[in-house]
C-alpha cells in the first residue's frame, strides 16, 4: 500500500523537472548581478565571470540537494531508520 506521506507521481516529476530551471535561474541571476556590478565599478568582465561561477555553484548545489532527496525517497522505510 502506498505511503500517504509520499507525494503523487505527478508532483514528484514536477519537482525533478524544476531542477534544470532552478539551475538556469541561478546562473542567470549570478551573471546579471555580476554585469550590474561591472557597470557600476568599471571592472568588465571580471565580476560577471565571478557571478557566473557563483551561479553555477549554486545551481549544482540545488542539483545535488535534489539528488539526495530523490535517493532518500527511494530508500525503504527500514533503510531510513537504520541510518
Amino acid at each position: 500500500m502506498a505511503d500517504p506521506d509520499e507525494p503523487k507521481p505527478v508532483i514528484r516529476m514536477a519537482q525533478y523537472a524544476s531542477v534544470g530551471l532552478e539551475m538556469g535561474i541561478a546562473v542567470a541571476i549570478g551573471v546579471g548581478l555580476g554585469h550590474l556590478a561591472d557597470n557600476h565599478f568599471g571592472t568588465n568582465p571580471w565580476l560577471m565571470l565571478v557571478g557566473l561561477l557563483l551561479g553555477t555553484v549554486a545551481g549544482f548545489k540545488g542539483l545535488f540537494d535534489a539528488a539526495k532527496k530523490a535517493k532518500r525517497s527511494l530508500e525503504s522505510p527500514k533503510d531510513r531508520h537504520d541510518s
